[in-house]
């Protein structure tokens, strides 16, 4: 058995008592008063509401007569009505999978405070010179000139006597 010899030299930093002046003044504090502030808080201080407004899924669908605005917004239904009056899809299924990209798509989640759920943000696509407020539109992940180079594409194929491949040109657009 070894006995460690650990001496008398008192509790932690006791060593530091050595160092000697090290030239900087030790400022007295001042006793902090904690509850100074709440004096002075009057009795009509009332919290005031922000004014209430449309949130901007509201504003896309009533902004918009495109149907993938709408599936940014979530109001899927309305968009089905849409494709339905405008080109008359009637077969969704084949959809359900650009619509739900185009869904997750038009939103950001940026993770808040541990505990706490996330903070969900919109991409505007026209929030170049500001928040455009009631006038704010989705931001997809389509463009438009590629979605009319595949159209291009599926015609050429069509009057070339290439059914298969305009099949799939179009496909290729409706997905």
């Amino acid at each position: 058995d070894d006995d460690y010899d650990f001496g008398d030299d008192g509790d932690w930093g006791d060593d530091l008592d050595d160092l000697g002046d090290l030239g900087v003044q030790e400022i007295p504090k001042e006793p902090v008063n904690e509850m100074a502030g709440l004096q002075e808080v009057s009795d009509d201080a009332t919290f005031q509401m922000p004014a209430a407004g449309r949130p901007p899924v509201g504003c896309w669908v009533a902004n918009s007569s495109h149907a993938a605005d709408h599936v940014a917004a979530g109001s899927v239904a309305s968009a089905m009505q849409l494709l339905n009056r405008q080109i008359a899809v009637s077969e969704f299924d084949v959809l359900k999978d650009n619509m739900m990209s185009c869904y997750l798509g038009s939103m950001l989640s940026v993770p808040g405070v541990p505990g706490c759920p996330s903070m969900n943000l919109p991409l505007l696509r026209n929030d170049t010179s500001g928040h455009p407020g009631s006038e704010s539109l989705p931001r997809t992940s389509l463009k438009m000139k590629t979605l009319i180079q595949g159209v291009k594409n599926g015609y050429r194929a069509f009057q070339g006597g290439k059914f298969n491949d305009s099949k799939v040109a179009f496909q290729t657009v409706l997905q």
